[in-house]
């Protein structure tokens, strides 16, 4: 799914959150609760402009609300 950089910042990153607990103590117990962190989008590594957006932002100054991109590591969904 190709979706803005605000759409994206929106969502949880299944990679970053699945490393990041805090400890939380109830009745003597303590358990991990993931913290669910956002996506990054074009800060992140794993970032993708889509085809379109990319030769756009080569050629012209595409305005930042036309811009598309996607999770590099959820695959290309431009090939689907």
């Amino acid at each position: 799914m190709l979706v803005t950089e605000e759409e994206a910042k929106k969502k949880r990153c299944p990679i970053m959150s699945a490393r990041r607990y805090s400890e939380e103590s109830i009745a003597n117990t303590t358990y991990l609760k993931p913290i669910y962190l956002k996506c990054e989008a074009s800060e992140c590594m794993a970032w993708r402009w889509s085809k379109k957006t990319a030769e756009l932002m080569v050629l012209t100054d595409v305005p930042e609300k036309d811009r598309r991109g996607y999770c590099g590591l959820a695959g290309n969904p431009e090939e689907s």
